[in-house]
């Protein structure tokens, strides 16, 4: 990096909050930065089953132009490149991924290319799982299963992804609150929920209370203007990240409690009294089961059965 692009940096940067940081003049402009869009790789290979060997071979050209000495031709992974980097100059990086999951959305009947996709990013990143999240709940005294229960829940296959930023934000403020509102409003939902497609009410009231519903995610066309099913929303709110989404089972799930409070407000905002009467029946149900009252507990399912039916025909 030149001067005049550190002095450019530091200008900018300045006016930020986080300049206001003890260490803000220590850590700036000390980490490279490697950019990776997706997308412009996929539209430049105009092959997907190559996107991930060209972005390897890209940036590791790249690396071995600033890092010729650490470097050798014998170096043909990132994450190996990287670590070599590490150890031989102390240098960390900053990975920074647009559109990272057009091959998880577009692609999703490809196994062969989601399989090599989700190896990369398990490889090149090692943080945000329940491992790197455990030992951040021991030195910042957090309660894990609390931190689990507010923030975990998407699925890269068989692992599971923390929100980063919602795990850095209850570290260092110790509240556990929804932090996605700070950065996306619930209200860019509202209308998609409100759709009147056949069942997409009664799989967001499932959902809300802790089911998982079949998605049928090959049939959105990335359009997000013209949706023709319920599909088609679910599936833009997994895009989203309102939703989590399982491959295996291909189905849909609110991922947390974070999740869930910002598309309880949706809800809310929306006036589904249907809502407000499947939640006031469910704690009825949960008394009764816990007072062991099988009559009562009858009644409450077979009410809550009739409720989904009833707001199922509403969609119809």
């Amino acid at each position: 990096m030149s001067a005049v692009s550190e002095i450019v940096n530091r200008n900018i940067i300045s006016s930020l909050k986080i300049s206001e940081d003890k260490d803000f003049k220590k850590h700036l402009n000390k980490y490279d930065v490697i950019h990776l869009d997706i997308q412009w790789f996929l539209s430049n290979t105009g092959n997907v089953d190559v996107v991930v060997p060209y972005i390897t071979q890209s940036v590791l050209k790249e690396l071995r132009e600033f890092y010729p000495e650490v470097l050798s031709s014998d170096v043909v992974m990132l994450p190996d490149a990287l670590s070599r980097i590490k150890d031989a100059t102390g240098q960390k990086f900053i990975v920074i991924i647009d559109e990272w999951d057009v091959l998880i959305r577009d692609e999703a009947a490809n196994k062969k290319v989601q399989d090599e996709y989700i190896v990369f990013l398990k490889e090149l990143f090692k943080g945000t799982e329940p491992n790197e999240v455990k030992k951040l709940c021991a030195k910042y005294d957090r309660d894990f299963e609390k931190v689990k229960c507010w923030y975990d829940g998407y699925l890269l296959e068989k692992y599971h992804i923390y929100n980063p930023r919602a795990v850095v934000s209850v570290m260092l403020k110790g509240k556990y609150k929804s932090y996605w509102s700070e950065t996306g409003s619930y209200e860019a939902i509202v209308p998609l929920i409100n759709m009147d497609f056949d069942g997409l009410k009664t799989a967001i009231i499932e959902m809300l209370s802790g089911s998982s519903v079949k998605v049928n995610t090959r049939s959105f066309k990335n359009d997000t203007v013209n949706f023709t099913s319920r599909d088609d929303v679910l599936t833009y709110l997994i895009h989203l990240g309102y939703l989590g989404y399982d491959q295996d089972s291909q189905t849909a799930f609110v991922p947390n409690e974070e999740l869930r409070q910002e598309l309880t407000t949706a809800t809310e905002c929306t006036k589904w009294n249907e809502l407000l009467a499947f939640q006031q029946e469910s704690a009825l149900l949960l008394e009764a089961t816990l007072d062991m009252d099988s009559d009562a507990a009858g009644d409450g399912i077979e009410k809550i059965h009739n409720r989904l039916w009833v707001i199922n025909r509403q969609c119809i």
